[in-house]
């Protein structure tokens, strides 16, 4: 290689490599966590802080929420992070996001996340979706057996 090729190729090489735009994915819900402690400035975690928890994960929702679930969740990822939430039992990534959003609120206010309690939110909610579903189903058969 000629000397403007290798200065080219190693510049490319450097700035690929450096730039900051690159997200290293978290591998679980405490890198999460870290990456928006490390990543937003003090204005805005002061900001999200100091909300009340419903109100700051609402606001939140369509904007930081979708970003995690655009940049961490969906695109066919088969990330550490995701299949973090999985072991939990935790497949919407709706409910990530949520969950991340809801540790980091109470991380920075100093408060228990409760992981546990927040998986069981979940779950019980879609328990009961499970359950109508399944009772819409057995009573689409009863009613299909009963006209024929």
């Amino acid at each position: 290689m000629t000397l403007p090729k290798l200065t080219l190729f190693f510049t490319c090489l450097f700035v690929l490599t450096s730039c900051k735009t690159q997200i290293k994915l978290p591998q679980n819900l405490d890198e999460a966590v870290l990456y928006f402690q490390q990543q937003w400035t003090p204005a805005e975690l002061d900001n999200f802080k100091n909300k009340p928890e419903r109100d700051a994960l609402v606001e939140l929702h369509q904007s930081t929420g979708m970003w995690i679930r655009n940049n961490w969740v969906y695109g066919g990822r088969d990330t550490a992070l995701r299949n973090y939430f999985k072991a939990l039992g935790i497949h919407a990534p709706d409910d990530i996001s949520s969950i991340i959003l809801t540790s980091l609120h109470r991380t920075l206010n100093k408060k228990e996340i409760e992981l546990d309690k927040q998986v069981e939110t979940y779950k019980a909610y879609w328990q009961l979706i499970i359950d109508c579903n399944e009772k819409q189903k057995t009573q689409a058969v009863s009613n299909s057996t009963l006209t024929t």
